[in-house]
């Protein structure tokens, strides 16, 4: 989910740059080649907030991470049941657009990792490209 909220309004290598630095920072060393990191765990992510944003420089983001981490650590967000949800995609959509940093586009983007194809993630790219080649009003 953190990669998923690390997309919205930026393009894809200054996503690419946040997650390099978010497990640089923040991930552990692999046992077995201690130059590659894993991703950090909520629990690693939660227990950092100063290191977040003073060494990862997510922006706005930041907020955003944490929340999801602490709301993943704490309990309030249970990430198995959104996975196995039965609720209609609506419904489900409703729910992940309660999330701090969760938009239109991160939420049809969630819904596609959770096998939901009802709809389409349109980003920002995605609409300045069918203004500019359609020249229509803004999508």
């Amino acid at each position: 989910m953190y990669k998923t909220i690390l997309t919205t309004n930026t393009t894809c290598a200054l996503t690419t740059a946040m997650v390099a630095r978010l497990v640089s920072v923040l991930g552990a060393p692999l046992p077995e080649d201690p130059a590659l990191r894993t991703f950090p765990t909520p629990e690693i992510v939660a227990a950092n907030e100063a290191a977040l944003i003073a060494n990862v420089r997510l922006g706005y983001r930041s907020a955003y991470v944490l929340s999801l981490a602490r709301s993943i650590t704490d309990g309030t967000l249970d990430l198995e049941a959104l996975r196995v949800s039965l609720l209609p995609t609506p419904d489900l959509r409703r729910e992940l657009l309660r999330l701090l940093g969760v938009g239109p586009y991160a939420a049809a983007t969630l819904l596609m990792i959770l096998q939901r194809y009802d709809e389409l993630a349109i980003d920002t790219s995605l609409r300045a490209h069918v203004r500019r080649t359609h020249a229509q009003a803004p999508v």
